[in-house]
């Protein structure tokens, strides 16, 4: 009996091997490529748009307006329109929040978004109207209900 050296065909394509016919589930090496396959591009679209979701949501808080600073910027202003003594007691007369952190708490914002929603300068006093003063302290009232 005589020995073969090579393979004997079978009438299968020469790339298959015995081993593909062994294991139907195995693939020539590189035929399916992790980034060739749909499931990779469809989890980078996800991840993609979920990053996307997360920043012009999550990423940072609701109110981005600081609500303290624009009223004192409205009031200064107001004060400024003045000239002389009457305009530096005016400007000391302002309300104050020097922490920064309390001037943030929610409670103070806002308090000085009703401040700055409802402001309007009397350019003779330097202060809020009459009706002004009254809208902003509605609004203010409104919050403790």
């Amino acid at each position: 009996m005589k020995l073969v050296s090579r393979p004997v065909s079978l009438g299968y394509p020469s790339h298959v091997t015995p081993i593909t016919l062994l294991a139907p589930g195995r693939r020539r090496a590189g035929a399916a490529r992790a980034s060739n396959t749909v499931v990779p591009r469809t989890r980078w679209w996800v991840l993609l748009a979920a990053t996307l979701v997360a920043a012009a949501c999550g990423g940072r808080p609701a109110r981005q307006v600081d609500q303290h600073a624009q009223a004192e910027s409205l009031q200064q202003r107001c004060c400024e329109s003045l000239t002389g003594p009457g305009r530096d007691q005016c400007l000391a007369a302002l309300p104050r929040v020097d922490d920064p952190w309390v001037a943030r708490t929610d409670r103070n914002q806002d308090t000085y978004a009703c401040v700055a929603r409802y402001f309007v300068c009397d350019p003779t006093t330097g202060a809020a109207t009459t009706s002004s003063a009254q809208a902003q302290l509605e609004c203010v009232e409104e919050l403790d209900d």
